[in-house]
């Protein structure tokens, strides 16, 4: 047997004890070394771009009709209060004097009773012929006393040539003196009468400026008491309705007395408020300067060259009306620099349509709206699409890029610029918040809103 056999086993038997332990963590390592060799690589992954979704629309370049609006209440252009100028018991009154009911022009409405004026103007046109009467024996007077005046000096002269002759004759002793002084006795007794008669011929004239005088005093009073007499009917001035009636039947009016007040139907005014500036956007840039606070408002009328528009509104329902613009009252507002415009709306009855467009009356509150000259070439965005001075727009990139613009004016419903943009650039209408200079943005045009803008430049949402 060989000596060396158990040595070498025992030294295998060793090895092996020594290996056996660490055969666990060898096979392990030899695991994950395959598996880092057998794996496919990693593959470099790119993160996309966060894009947001906004309206927008392209800013159209159109002519625009600049307009602004207030409010007012209707008046009557014409209003009558009539009042009683006489005194006296109605004897008629129309039958539908009442609030609201309409006449004709110089119609009857009320009638005081006139004896006691039908009675003075008979005393006085009695004494008018008295003293025409009067006038007119003074005239026969007058020619009387000029023939007895023309008698009287033809008979002086006569006694001249008679007391001529007796004169010679007493040269001669024919004539004794006593005859001669009988002869000038007799042309002085001539001389008075004469005297007399152009006395009562120089009085005449006054006396018949005192009859004239008093003639033209009764006609005076005749004129005035016929006056009265046609004050005793009460006809309507003008077409119109009637408003505040203060009248019974059967009643004894006073002189000065409210009776009731009418309102005439043909036109109305509406009387609105309206600032400087509100006025300013109407006008063309160059005549901007014209309404400086220390205007001249009967001048203002000359530079505004305005349309109007009168409109009624209840709920959903609308009514309008064509009006003139008339002018403006003269006085400013101090404190709120406002200015009251007036606009006519001619004959608001005839243009009334039933259940459609009721006639103005007294008292609605209406909307006026004035419309200036046109602007041609305007470029307009909604007024949400206006954040203080600057508008976000997009890029060729469809990336956000915020603008500066410049506002020429604004409306109700949108904006006109000046500069800062150009027709057709697309502007965000969404609230872009935040509003990030260069982020990505997803476009969605609102034709909804850009046709809605389009009209209200060109008026033609405007109701008619």
């Amino acid at each position: 047997m060989n000596m060396r056999e158990p040595g070498k086993k025992s030294l295998l038997r060793r090895v092996l004890g020594m290996i056996f332990p660490l055969l666990p963590i060898l096979l392990a390592v030899a695991t994950v070394l395959f598996f880092l060799h057998t794996r496919p690589g990693l593959e470099e992954k790119v993160e996309e771009e966060f894009s947001r979704t906004l309206r927008i629309i392209h800013i159209p370049e159109v002519t625009v009709f600049p307009r602004v609006r207030g409010y007012g209440l209707v008046e009557p252009r014409q209003i009558w209060r009539a009042m009683a100028e006489v005194r006296g018991a109605l004897v008629f009154v129309h039958p539908r004097l009442e609030a609201g009911v309409m006449v004709e022009k110089d119609e009857l409405l009320l009638q005081i009773d006139p004896a006691e004026y039908e009675l003075v103007i008979a005393r006085l046109e009695a004494t008018i012929s008295e003293n025409h009467a009067k006038l007119r024996e003074l005239k026969v007077e007058e020619e009387s006393t000029k023939a007895s005046l023309k008698i009287e000096k033809q008979s002086l002269e006569l006694a001249r040539k008679s007391l001529e002759r007796l004169r010679a004759l007493q040269k001669k002793d024919v004539v004794p003196s006593d005859q001669l002084d009988r002869e000038e006795r007799s042309i002085l007794q001539q001389k008075q009468a004469i005297q007399q008669l152009e006395n009562l011929l120089a009085l005449i004239p006054a006396r018949a400026e005192t009859l004239n005088a008093a003639l033209r005093v009764n006609q005076a009073h005749l004129k005035q008491a016929s006056r009265e007499l046609d004050k005793t009917f009460i006809r309507a001035p003008f077409e119109g309705r009637f408003g505040k009636v203060n009248l019974e039947k059967g009643q004894v009016l006073q002189g000065g007395e409210f009776l009731f007040e009418m309102h005439g139907t043909q036109a109305v005014e509406i009387e609105a408020q309206f600032h400087l500036e509100q006025l300013r956007t109407l006008l063309p840039s160059e005549k901007g300067d014209a309404l400086e606070p220390g205007i001249t408002i009967s001048g203002l009328p000359k530079i505004l060259q305005l349309t109007a528009t009168v409109r009624l509104r209840h709920g959903s329902w609308e009514s309008s009306w064509p009006a003139e613009f008339y002018g403006l009252r003269e006085s400013v507002d101090p404190r709120s620099r406002a200015v009251n415009v007036v606009v006519i709306v001619e004959d608001p009855y005839g243009k009334a349509v039933p259940g459609v467009r009721p006639p103005l009356i007294q008292g609605m509150y209406c909307e006026v709206e004035l419309c200036g000259s046109p602007r041609e070439k305007a470029l307009i965005i909604p007024r949400n699409a206006l954040w203080g001075d600057r508008v976000y727009a997009l890029d060729e990139e469809d990336r956000l890029r915020i603008l500066p613009v410049q506002v020429a004016f604004v409306q109700e419903d949108f904006v006109v610029l000046t500069s800062g943009v150009g027709e057709g650039q697309r502007i965000i209408v969404s609230d872009p918040f935040p509003a990030i200079e260069g982020m990505k943005i997803l476009p969605l045009w609102d034709e909804t809103l850009q046709k809605t803008i389009l009209e209200k430049a060109r008026g033609d949402g405007a109701s008619s």
